[in-house]
């Protein structure tokens, strides 16, 4: 039930627009590449850029998600 109300949280920030995955993918080139997201919470932006590098660590200091 954590795991939902975080997720129900982080999703108030939700980018329909796809505004910051595109804002990145214009300044960064991921193909080939290992990135970081640190603080990923459900990771609303990883997931989305997993499909453009060559591997995503993501991580969170809050164990539940």
């Amino acid at each position: 039930m954590d795991f939902l109300k975080s997720f129900i949280q982080d999703c108030r920030y939700y980018d329909l627009e796809k505004r910051e995955i595109k804002t990145i993918l214009k300044y960064v080139n991921l193909k080939n590449k290992t990135l970081l997201d640190a603080g990923t919470g459900i990771g609303r932006l990883a997931f989305p850029l997993s499909k453009y590098a060559k591997r995503i660590v993501a991580i969170d200091k809050n164990k539940q998600r």
